[in-house]
């Protein structure tokens, strides 16, 4: 039985809005259950969307992908979610983070190219 990994997508267009700055998300969310990861999206609703819609694209996302639709009427709002997303994911993650950092620095300095 393989583990599934999961991923928390945060973007402010999605499907049914169409556009370049849909596409690489939307591909990512569809093709990322195939190498073993579990995509959850959180993104704009109706109050952010621009006239370009494509709702041929809803069809490309995978049906047990949860998809949260939230309103924001500004950017800025949008703006305070990803940094507060950011704070509480991140932040616990840091001190590995760094320490994987220090790792690599010593590797560079043991094995100069």
């Amino acid at each position: 039985m393989s583990v599934s990994r999961k991923v928390l997508i945060i973007n402010l267009e999605f499907p049914p809005v169409g556009g370049p700055g849909v596409q690489r998300v939307l591909k990512f969310v569809r093709y990322l259950p195939e190498e073993g990861w579990t995509p959850t999206v959180i993104c704009g609703d109706k109050s952010v969307w621009h006239d370009s819609r494509d709702y041929t694209l809803l069809r490309e996302i995978p049906r047990d992908v949860d998809v949260f639709r939230i309103s924001f009427s500004t950017i800025k709002e949008f703006s305070v979610l990803v940094a507060t997303v950011a704070c509480y994911v991140l932040l616990p993650l840091w001190p590995f983070i760094a320490k994987k950092q220090q790792i690599s620095e010593m590797m560079q300095k043991a094995f100069p190219s």
